[in-house]
């Protein structure tokens, strides 16, 4: 049982190596880090370990003085659906226990469910604050949906560079369910939602 259990998360983790490919190049400083929510915990209040990944290594980019200022973004789910609290202000609370947050510019944009709406509030964040530079930190089934969507909206020819980078995470779980979640993960993210987007014209 033991064997197949390795066995199972040496093909997620070379399949999703794959698929996800390389961090992009990093400046040496830029003028925000922006984390992106990936769910809650289904108690609806905790972030799921997939945020809270994408919170620690923010932090973590954040603590490497990369950038004065730090977003972090998302509702993570439609105002019909009743959350404990956003996305968003869970990742700051695991943040904050990382890297002092004080005398920095802290962002939490709470009302964003999706990411293309995680692309235009920050895109309405960074205009108004004459911000032009980023360092995007998101789930790693996410991130080149992230890529593709916000630099579709912040396209380097208006002036923007949106630099993007993997928070790596496991789903939590026995390896079998470890398995059927990356997998709903892949599906959702890499075919489904890629393809509206596509179809859509936000990628």
């Amino acid at each position: 049982m033991c064997g197949k259990g390795v066995s199972v998360l040496s093909v997620t983790k070379w399949l999703e190596k794959r698929i996800v490919g390389d961090d992009d190049p990093l400046p040496k400083r830029v003028d925000v880090v922006v984390a992106v929510g990936e769910t809650l915990a289904p108690d609806l209040k905790s972030p799921s370990p997939q945020t809270k990944r994408v919170a620690e290594i923010a932090a973590f980019h954040l603590g490497k003085r990369i950038a004065p200022a730090i977003v972090f973004l998302g509702r993570g789910y439609p105002p019909e659906v009743q959350v404990g609290r956003s996305e968003a202000a869970a990742m700051h609370e695991v943040a904050a226990d990382i890297v002092d947050l004080g005398g920095r510019v802290v962002v939490l944009e709470e009302g964003s469910h999706s990411t293309r709406l995680n692309a235009e509030e920050l895109k309405r964040i960074m205009d108004e604050r004459g911000w032009k530079t980023a360092v995007v930190v998101a789930q790693q089934l996410h991130v080149k949906r992230v890529r593709a969507t916000f630099r579709r909206l912040m396209p380097a020819s208006e002036g923007y560079k949106i630099y993007v980078v993997a928070a790596w995470s496991l789903y939590g779980g026995s390896s079998k369910w470890i398995f059927c979640n990356f997998w709903t993960f892949c599906l959702w993210d890499r075919v489904i939602a890629w393809t509206i987007f596509r179809l859509k014209g936000w990628i």
